[in-house]
């Protein structure tokens, strides 16, 4: 409580500051600017003002963005659909530069999300609740389809932007309040027919699931190595392996855009911005991904062959089949263009459909 008071005092005391520093620049404001705006006497035209003194009204931005912010990451989203709107809304910034600030609003939030459920693990199969194949797979195919997203999203109008969020958003709910009604119902039918229940939920069923638990513990010592190796990858709280090649993705994209460099940003070899050079950079970043896609599939379909191999199989485990795959990267592909053109995580975009190819809620707020 101390530190929180602390933090509210020294943010006062810097919006204060701001506020007598942008009174003694108010002698060069000639011109009425909308709200949010001040004059720029060097650019000679209105620009958003910075972020203090704070007003009123984005005050009120500030209080609804934290609390959307602590649902949606809770429920898997990213909160793009959400953030977008109010910065366009409440804090009147352009669609462009409203979408830059939700990248770095949905990176925090994913961050802490990730940080609560990284260690947790599923009580039924024992592996983490985060489905590191999954991610192996949709992760190089999503920042593929944002390479190409962040450059449709600079060239399509405002209103069609705003457009396309809003039917994303209503089209989201809709599925996932559809989704809602039918577990409530199965929910209740259970509840109102004890008899009927499913065998899942029998004290049998557990004693058989318990038991077919420890009998795959106990023959884990008759395991090839082989094999070994795989299931101890698959049940690690982090596995490395796949954590490192996750990193790796990463650490590709932002050494070619230093490479590459940016409008604001100069290029570390000193190539010229929009030049031929910086196209053949740019569009080695997805190249490069794709490559990354493929041997994320390797990796997948490695470990099935082997497990296929020595006729392993686990209960209650999701696993990514051929066609699974297919229908995850063209997913990831898609969530990939959309997530950077409307400014969304993506989490909007993946988590009706994964909960339709059987993913657990849980894995997939995860």
């Amino acid at each position: 409580m101390k530190f929180v008071i602390f933090l509210w005092l020294a943010f006062l005391l810097v919006s204060l500051n701001a506020q007598s520093q942008q009174q003694g620049e108010a002698d060069c404001m000639k011109t009425e600017c909308p709200s949010l705006y001040v004059y720029d006497c060097g650019q000679q035209k209105c620009v958003h003002k910075t972020i203090f003194p704070l007003t009123l009204r984005e005050v009120f931005g500030a209080i609804i963005i934290v609390i959307f912010s602590g649902l949606l990451t809770s429920g898997g989203m990213g909160g793009g659909g959400i953030y977008t709107p109010i910065l366009l809304i409440v804090f009147s910034y352009e669609s462009s530069k409203a979408i830059m600030l939700v990248y770095s609003m949905i990176f925090g939030g994913s961050l802490g999300n990730f940080l609560n459920v990284a260690f947790q693990k599923d009580i039924e199969t024992g592996k983490p609740v985060l489905l590191y194949d999954f991610a192996l797979i949709v992760a190089p195919m999503m920042i593929l389809g944002s390479t190409f997203g962040i450059l449709a999203n600079k060239v399509l109008a405002s209103i069609l932007i705003i457009a396309a969020l809003s039917y994303l958003v209503q089209d989201a709910v809709r599925k996932l309040y559809k989704k809602a009604i039918t577990a409530y119902a199965k929910e209740n039918e259970e509840l109102a027919n004890p008899l009927l229940q499913d065998e899942t939920k029998s004290p049998q069923k557990d004693i058989e699931l318990s038991e077919l638990k420890r009998k795959s513990v106990n023959d884990e010592v008759n395991m090839t190595p082989e094999l070994q190796e795989i299931i101890h990858q698959e049940r690690e709280p982090l596995p490395r392996k796949k954590i490192v090649f996750l990193l790796s993705i990463i650490g590709w994209i932002i050494l070619i855009s230093l490479l590459r460099g940016t409008e604001k940003f100069d290029s570390l070899l000193g190539i010229e911005y929009c030049s031929g050079s910086y196209w053949l950079f740019y569009l080695l970043g997805p190249a490069g991904c794709f490559l990354f896609y493929l041997k994320g599939v390797q990796m997948i379909k490695n470990a099935e062959t082997i497990k296929t191999k020595y006729n392993y199989e686990e209960v209650n485990s999701y696993t990514l089949r051929e066609n699974d795959i297919q229908n995850v990267s063209k997913l990831g592909l898609y969530g990939g263009v959309l997530s950077s053109i409307l400014g969304g995580g993506g989490g909007m975009i993946l988590g009706p459909p994964m909960l339709a190819m059987g993913i657990g809620a849980q894995s997939m707020s995860a």
